[in-house]
């Protein structure tokens, strides 16, 4: 069996019941989100908010958590997005 990391594609996918609302995260297209809560209904999809123009915007944007890269980052914005 392979172990996964956080830069592998199905990483936050596996280890979705990890994901926490404020973690900042870069995305597969290099966006930068930050989880804002689950999709209703949906076992897997959260909102986010989009790292634009310096500061969160919320659009009702979704991702699924295979669309996540790496390790939580800190908040541009100045809150810690990193994991505890």
């Amino acid at each position: 069996m392979t172990t996964l990391t956080p830069n592998d594609p199905d990483y936050w996918y596996v280890h979705k019941h990890e994901l926490e609302p404020g973690m900042v995260f870069r995305t597969t297209d290099n966006s930068l989100v930050k989880l804002d809560g689950r999709v209703p209904g949906d076992g897997t999809q959260w909102y986010v908010a989009e790292w634009c123009g310096g500061s969160w915007a919320y659009m009702d944007s979704k991702i699924e958590p295979g669309e996540l890269i790496g390790l939580p980052q800190d908040d541009p914005a100045g809150k810690s997005g990193a994991a505890r």
